[in-house]
C-alpha cells in the first residue's frame, strides 16, 4: 500500500509502509507530520495518531503542523472533483465530449481532445492548477476542431450526394 506524508507543508511520496516506517523511527517523520493512503477515507491523519505507527513512535514531541496545500491523488477517471476539502476548484475535463467528437465526428482531431482530457485530473491531484486548465483549454479546443471538421464533411458529403442523385437522374 502506498502511502503519502506531508513535510514542511510539501505533499511528498508515495512510499512503501515500511519505508514510511523506517522514515518515522529515524526522526525524519515525527507524530505531527500528516500522512495519507487510499483506505483513509477521513482525511489526511498525524502518523502519530495511527495505531500502526503508535507503538513504534520516537521519544520527541511532535511539533505543530498544518495541512498539505496538494490534495491526494483520490481523483476518478471521469471527474475533477475529490474527496479532499482542500482541493483546487474544480477544472472540467470534457472527457466525455472528446469521447464523443473522436466516435461521431473525427478520430484524428478527436485523439488529442481525449489525450488532454486525461492530463486534467493528475494535474489537480499533484495540485498544478495551472496545469489542468492549460489542459481543459486544450481538450475543449480540439473537440471544436473535430465537432466543426466532421460537420464540415458531413455538409459536404450530403451536398454531394444530392448533386450525383440529382444528375444521375438527368
Amino acid at each position: 500500500m502506498d502511502w503519502y506524508y506531508a513535510k514542511n507543508n510539501q505533499q511528498l511520496g508515495p512510499v512503501s509502509q515500511e519505508t514510511l516506517l523506517s522514515l518515522y523511527q529515524s526522526g525524519e517523520i515525527s507524530a505531527g507530520d500528516l500522512v495519507w493512503n487510499e483506505t483513509m477515507s477521513e482525511g489526511w491523519k498525524p502518523i502519530g495518531q495511527l495505531p500502526d505507527f503508535a507503538a513504534v513512535a520516537p521519544a520527541l514531541a511532535p511539533p505543530a503542523y498544518r495541512m498539505p496545500e496538494a490534495a491526494p491523488p483520490l481523483i476518478s477517471a471521469v471527474t475533477t472533483t475529490a474527496a479532499s476539502p482542500n482541493l483546487s476548484p474544480a477544472v472540467p475535463n470534457y472527457l466525455w465530449q472528446a469521447i464523443a467528437c473522436t466516435v461521431l465526428c473525427c478520430v484524428p482531431f478527436g485523439i488529442p481532445a481525449i489525450v488532454y482530457s486525461t492530463k486534467v485530473a493528475p494535474a489537480l491531484a499533484v495540485g498544478d492548477l495551472q496545469a489542468a486548465r492549460e489542459a481543459s483549454g486544450k481538450a475543449k479546443m480540439w473537440c471544436w476542431i473535430a465537432f466543426s471538421l466532421g460537420l464540415v464533411v458531413g455538409l459536404m458529403y450530403v451536398g454531394l450526394s444530392v448533386v450525383a442523385g440529382v444528375s444521375g437522374e438527368l
